[in-house]
């Protein structure tokens, strides 16, 4: 009790200490002023864009897949999301699509200085820019542009209403526990639109009460007498996550309908005559990996590594080179072999629950550690690092959605696999577990469900998966985007 209490005192310091910070880099004019003029600059040329191509808001709200409402205040200059946004990258795709739909993509392509033969990938990229162009993306600032999610817009608006997380928490009735993870990220509210609209009305009501309306305006792009519950809930509530709700109904089918992977004896393995140092295209990469694979059970490697923000379909979509690939892991695993796996946090919801699915019979040998990265992805590049260290790596770096035509390096040079090997573990410093064998120490009381044969026991964060029938398996899920769609069944 008495180092809980210290704890209290402490977090509500660091609150105050935290938002008095904020406030004085907000109230910071000249900067602010700065930034509002990035943010006029790209209003206009989104007005200018939308002009060439004849759209209405209703035209471009229908290929976009919102309401109206939201691309009036986007062209208005109510609402400027980030560039690095999903709603900036969402709202350019929408526009080129609307620009081939109406036929005036030569016009647009010619404002923005491409070819009219550019590809549609081409196009986005480069209306992006050009959008973009006169925004000062490299001061930290605040205004409606810069925050990339709930936890960065809900600690900001905090900061403004004055109120710590131990107040906000004490008015909505939950654990202080809860606001800290909405704020670092690690949460959202999304699969609780009770607590989402009690949230807002504390943040509002506080502000009104304080007189602080008027920065809250300026701070959300809203003018003061629009300041409703809807509109502060619009913009705070932006969360850009995709829905998760299909995903996890593969995913819990999948745990249901396992079958054990059967793993070839690792005599019976082939040596194979290659000695290529480039493959090309997925299937060089699938060449590679079983080479990779069998050059680690063979010299009695110690651990395998994998990283790749690629697309997952380099083994997911062909069924006979997973097959084999699961079998050959299976090989290194029973062999003793450590694997280490880092997925990308931002793939979409089925790239995601495809990788789980296929690595499930790994995760349950409890010789898997399997991480995520929190760091954004690179829009213009992805990349993969695969090692068996001291023995073989295999790397690569290709345009964003050109892995099927890419080149992947097969290295044995000891001082390129030592580089590989460090860049590997710098990832792996940012990582999370996604992964637990065993159901470990969860925190809070979970909500349960019987699925099928599976229950699911949701805890604040993890969510337990155990197979009831035989054989039973049980694992625990750590992805903040799949706890929160395991959250959802419950809310239905």
């Amino acid at each position: 009790m008495y180092i809980a209490g210290i704890l209290h005192i402490f977090e509500g310091y660091a609150d105050n200490l935290s938002m008095t910070l904020i406030v004085t880099s907000f109230s910071n004019n000249t900067q602010y002023d700065k930034i509002l003029k990035g943010d006029k600059m790209f209003t206009e040329r989104l007005n200018i864009a939308i002009g060439l191509i004849g759209a209405t808001n209703a035209e471009l709200a229908e290929t976009y897949g919102c309401d109206r409402s939201n691309i009036s205040r986007i062209r208005s200059g109510n609402r400027v999301p980030s560039r690095t946004s999903g709603v900036a990258h969402k709202l350019v795709a929408a526009l080129v699509e609307q620009a081939y739909k109406s036929g005036t993509s030569a016009a647009i392509f010619d404002k923005i200085g491409i070819s009219p033969a550019s590809s549609q990938e081409e196009a986005e990229k480069a209306l992006l820019r050009w959008l973009y162009s006169g925004e000062n993306v490299g001061e930290k600032h605040f205004s409606p542009a810069p925050f990339r999610n709930f936890g960065e817009k809900l600690g900001t608006s905090m900061a403004v209403a004055g109120i710590s997380n131990i107040r906000l928490a004490r008015a909505l009735n939950v654990d202080p526990s809860h606001i800290s993870r909405f704020r670092n990220g690690q949460r959202t509210p999304k699969s609780n639109p009770k607590l989402v609209i009690a949230i807002c009305d504390v943040i509002l009501e506080r502000c009104a009460n304080e007189g602080k309306l008027p920065e809250l305006s300026k701070l959300t792009g809203i003018a003061e007498s629009e300041l409703s519950r809807e509109e502060f809930q619009a913009w705070l509530c932006d969360f850009n996550v995709y829905n998760y709700g299909d995903a996890i109904d593969v995913l819990i089918n999948s745990v249901s309908g396992m079958a054990s992977a059967v793993a070839p004896n690792p005599e019976e393995i082939e040596e194979l005559d290659d000695d290529r140092s480039v493959y090309y295209g997925i299937a060089g990469l699938r060449e590679a990996i079983i080479r990779l694979i069998t050059e680690a059970i063979k010299n009695g490697s110690e651990e395998l590594l994998f990283f790749n923000d690629q697309h997952a379909y380099w083994f997911a979509d062909e069924p006979t080179f997973y097959s084999k690939w699961s079998s050959f892991m299976l090989a290194a695993v029973n062999r003793g072999i450590k694997v280490s796996t880092i997925h990308s946090l931002n793939r979409e919801s089925h790239e995601i629950v495809e990788t789980l699915r296929s690595w499930l019979p790994l995760y349950v040998s409890g010789n898997i550690n399997a991480y995520y990265t929190k760091k954004q992805q690179d829009m213009q590049f992805s990349h993969c690092i695969f090692a068996a260290p001291g023995i073989a790596a295999i790397s690569a770096t290709c345009v964003t959605g050109r892995e099927k035509l890419g080149a992947f390096y097969y290295h044995t040079d000891p001082d390129e696999m030592r580089v590989l090997l460090d860049d590997y573990i710098s990832i792996q410093k940012s990582a999370s577990p996604l992964v637990a064998i065993g159901k470990g120490a969860l925190s809070g009381k979970p909500r349960e469900r019987v699925v099928n044969d599976i229950k699911l026991s949701v805890y604040d964060d993890g969510v337990e998966v155990k197979r009831l029938r035989e054989p039973e398996t049980s694992f625990v899920i750590l992805h903040p985007a799949l706890i929160e769609g395991f959250e959802h069944l419950f809310d239905e």
